[in-house]
């Protein structure tokens, strides 16, 4: 026989918070689980055999050290525009917004540098 066991409800607010110790910031936390998805040929396997040479090796992830160079707070979002801004996103984007006119805030021109510059250290050089 199999017991029933009691689904247990718990607000949000009372929730402990915790502080994220990050492996990279904002991007993968260290401890959690992490996930990475796209389509076959999208570069998941190169992205993450790349990650673990950073890691092996010491080295400082890309974008880590953006913010100590330059003052900027670059995010995931800002990277995208960028991307997508010079033809560098080659896939079908999921996420799309619920409204025609979403508030999103635009990257600036000083982090749209900022990622280029980044980009150009890692090989990736997009038609400026």
């Amino acid at each position: 026989m199999s017991q029933k066991k009691e689904l247990k409800i718990i607000s949000s607010t009372n929730v402990e918070v915790r502080e994220i110790n990050w492996l990279w910031y904002p991007f993968i936390p260290r401890g959690k689980v992490t996930i990475l998805q796209g389509d076959p040929g999208e570069g998941k396997s190169t992205f993450m055999l790349t990650l673990a040479a950073y890691l092996t090796r010491g080295e400082a992830l890309p974008f880590t050290d953006c913010g100590d160079k330059t003052g900027l707070n670059v995010t995931s979002l800002n990277i995208a525009q960028v991307k997508r801004k010079y033809g560098m996103i080659e896939r079908v984007n999921h996420n799309l917004p619920r409204t025609e006119n979403p508030c999103r805030p635009n990257c600036t021109p000083q982090k749209e540098m900022a990622i280029l510059d980044a980009f150009g250290n890692y090989g990736m050089n997009p038609q400026v």
